[in-house]
């Protein structure tokens, strides 16, 4: 297990109103304080606060909404304002997007999730949580907080309707259609998908695991006109996608 894979850190099952609310008030200004006010007075009678505040269900809430869109790393602060920007002109369909590339490139625990996930359906077309739990016990260690952090997740996926139970408890499969996604809404996700990576192949990254809920545009076009994406010719035909 790399140095980048000890901390889980997403270990909430998140509602996508809750992302919404937290997205609109970075947008609106909100300062850290104002943001951390706003949301613990919002969840109150939806998440207990018991009486250990800041380690309760509802501090830890908070903090996983507030490190998705306000203390973001420096290096992701041009895609935390691109997204936001985005928020305001897309559709609801495209506004999971928006949340996932953001959940995908500020938790590398969620995009871990989120290619297993993809890869067991590919494969398979379905998944079972104790399939994926095993998988990720692969990459993040055979913790606790590892098994609790998926279930978590995965009831995400479920509750964002990007997965769907499959008739059987524990088991899911993913919606008939994917979510069409714009080239913008597409460009947000694909840097996700690159954060903390010298790059992926071209192809690998167009059918990137962690973006199974979603078509999006044709990386190659997009890649030569986005200003966060490069192309880069490596060997005689292999393209290999970076950041710029």
């Amino acid at each position: 297990m790399s140095s980048g894979r000890k901390v889980v850190g997403f270990d909430r099952k998140l509602e996508l109103s809750w992302l919404d609310v937290t997205a609109a008030q970075i947008a609106a200004g909100a300062t850290t304080d104002e943001l951390h006010a706003y949301l613990w007075e919002m969840l109150d009678g939806s998440v207990s606060a018991g009486s250990s505040g800041f380690n309760s269900d509802r501090g830890k809430t908070v903090t996983v909404l507030k490190r998705v869109w306000c203390l973001v790393p420096e290096d992701l602060i041009d895609l935390r304002d691109r997204a936001v920007k985005e928020l305001s002109e897309v559709d609801a369909s495209e506004r999971i997007a928006i949340h996932w590339a953001m959940c995908m490139a500020t938790y590398p625990f969620f995009r871990d999730v989120a290619s297993t996930i993809g890869r067991l359906i590919a494969l398979q077309g379905q998944v079972t949580l104790a399939e994926a739990r095993r998988r990720l016990a692969e990459q993040w260690g055979d913790r606790d907080i590892v098994r609790r952090a998926s279930q978590r997740i995965i009831r995400s996926f479920v509750a964002w309707g990007v997965l769907r139970e499959a008739g059987v408890r524990g088991r899911f499969a993913a919606p008939a259609n994917r979510g069409r996604v714009s080239a913008s809404v597409s460009e947000l996700l694909f840097v996700a998908a690159l954060v903390g990576e010298d790059g992926i192949e071209l192809r690998r990254l167009e059918q990137h695991a962690a973006l199974f809920p979603f078509e999006t545009a044709a990386l190659y076009p997009l890649a030569l006109s986005a200003h966060c994406l490069r192309v880069e010719r490596q060997g005689f035909d292999r393209d290999v996608v970076v950041l710029a």
